[in-house]
């Protein structure tokens, strides 16, 4: 489970990020990106994957939230 540190950290780059969010669809985003990361991944990965896919959302705000964790998931792939 996402701490509540992480949780706002997450929904705080993507309130500053996407324009016309609100702080609530913010936080449900981020949860949504946290059920979507796969079941059998260890916490510092899922924290790491969701920071990540908020990170590319910033960037490329028309990337679909399964898109963006995707490629969070790739680049933790590529790191080992």
């Amino acid at each position: 489970m996402l701490s509540r540190s992480d949780l706002t950290l997450a929904s705080c780059l993507l309130l500053v990020s996407t324009p016309g969010i609100s702080p609530a669809a913010a936080v449900e985003d981020v949860r949504q990106l946290f059920r979507l990361c796969p079941p059998d991944i260890d916490e510092e990965q899922r924290r790491t994957l969701v920071a990540a896919a908020c990170i590319l959302l910033k960037e490329e705000p028309r990337l679909s939230p399964q898109d963006a964790l995707a490629d969070a998931l790739q680049l933790w792939e590529l790191t080992r």
